[in-house]
């Protein structure tokens, strides 16, 4: 289950997006121009939260530079058996790969990888993974008797531009500059 744009409903998921410890930590990855695309509210619920299949978040929201990056807060501890975060490490290296969209097969990415082999990413409440939009990622089911929950939040550089696509993109700066606005593109939300 998830709800897109968090911070559309509550203030303090805007303070959290926007909270300067976290931004200093986007800083690092993709520069001092950081621009919200969106952001989703995540719920694997116990025992029927399905699995998710290895993908690359790059297809669903591509950008010229490739700056697109994924940071996941997770709002409870989060252990295998619940559906933790499962990724390919360096996998970012591959660079785009078309049709990595998880729904259908892949030779490039289910040929050589399994999501049961990929690295299970285990967090506490309160930790921050981050990650390249071109990194094979995904989750098994939860078979727990707890709900996962997290928060995604997709950010780029403001020296980047999305290409085309259908998903939402708020284009809302956190920090610095989004070098791309133009008054077209800011009457197009």
């Amino acid at each position: 289950l998830h709800t897109h744009n968090v911070q559309s409903f509550s203030s303090k998921m805007m303070e959290m997006i926007q909270n300067s410890g976290f931004l200093d930590c986007v800083e690092k990855i993709i520069g001092s121009n950081i621009i919200l695309h969106h952001s989703k509210l995540f719920l694997k619920p116990p025992k029927i939260g399905s699995a998710f299949p290895l993908h690359q978040d790059w297809s669903y929201f591509p950008t010229k530079n490739k700056s697109m990056i994924a940071a996941v807060i997770h709002l409870t501890d989060t252990f295998e058996n619940m559906g933790c975060f499962k990724l390919i490490p360096k996998s970012h290296n591959f660079g785009q790969i078309k049709n990595s969209d998880g729904h259908k097969f892949n030779k490039k990415i289910h040929g050589s990888f399994t999501l049961e082999k990929a690295k299970s990413i285990t967090a506490n409440a309160g930790d921050v993974l981050f990650f390249h939009s071109c990194t094979l990622h995904g989750s098994m089911q939860n078979t727990s008797e707890k709900p996962r929950k997290t928060i995604l939040i997709q950010l780029y550089s403001g020296n980047d531009q999305v290409l085309n696509t259908n998903h939402t993109n708020v284009q809302l700066v956190l920090r610095g500059w989004n070098n791309f606005a133009t008054r077209n593109s800011a009457n197009s939300l």
